[in-house]
């Protein structure tokens, strides 16, 4: 008996070997088929330098008179010798940049200069627009001006703390905002002296400039900005004004 059991034992004892041994073999078998042999999806590796956003082509402008900077679907055009312009007198003769517009990819012109002269006007300000680092000196001394053609001080239109894109047009620093722009009438001071009046939309430039009668050159343009200009339109507008510039 006792040798039997023995013998029994020995056979479950090799049975469950043979089982682990077994379920060793599975297991060796599953890991070798998940390594070696099934897909691996491919994880998506981090591009260290990713490819810029690519804004739109700029082409060199360069005219008779300026030159700068546009997207290639934009457009400027020059005017010359009393073109381009309705602010000016008749009966004179005008010589060099008389107008300017700048096109859109729709060819609406969201930007104008028209040169002027021989047009005036009632002086005074009826309005001041006060940025955050205006001049009070300023203010005063239109306020000052009124009282002298009896006008009532400018009402204030405060402009203080609003967001505006900066401008240098022709080296004259100048603030957009919406479809508004404002100039400094004093750049060399540190304060920020926006035009009015009569000057409110004419820049006063030293370059460029136009001929009158032969002899005398003045730098005074009338500029208008399209009123229903888009945002992206305004915003490509900045880029081509800030980089203009007199050949």
């Amino acid at each position: 008996m006792l040798s039997q059991k023995c013998y029994l034992g020995d056979v479950r004892n090799k049975k469950v070997i043979i089982l682990i041994i077994l379920l060793l073999l599975a297991a060796t078998a599953a890991a070798a088929y998940y390594f070696y042999f099934l897909p691996k999806k491919e994880t998506p590796t981090e591009d260290a330098n990713p490819p810029a956003e690519e804004g739109p082509t700029l082409i060199d402008f360069k005219g008779q008179y300026v030159k700068g900077e546009v997207p290639n679907d934009w457009t400027i055009v020059e005017y010359q010798n009393g073109n381009g312009s309705d602010m000016l007198t008749e009966g004179v003769t005008y010589t060099g940049l008389t107008g300017l517009e700048i096109k859109n990819p729709a060819a609406a012109v969201v930007f104008k200069l028209k040169a002027v002269y021989g047009i005036g006007g009632a002086g005074g300000c009826s309005t001041y627009f006060k940025f955050t680092d205006d001049s009070a000196v300023y203010y005063n001394g239109l306020a000052s001006d009124n009282t002298e053609v009896g006008m009532a001080a400018p009402t204030i239109v405060d402009l203080q703390g609003l967001p505006y894109s900066p401008l240098s047009i022709f080296g004259t620093s100048a603030r957009r905002i919406g479809t508004k722009l404002y100039w400094d009438t004093i750049p060399a001071a540190t304060y920020f002296e926006a035009a009015c009046g009569m000057q409110e939309n004419l820049f006063e430039f030293t370059s460029p400039q136009f001929g009158v009668g032969g002899g005398e050159t003045h730098g005074t343009y009338q500029f208008t900005v399209l009123s229903s200009a888009s945002v992206a339109d305004l915003e490509t507008l900045d880029s081509i004004l800030n980089s203009l510039a007199v050949n």
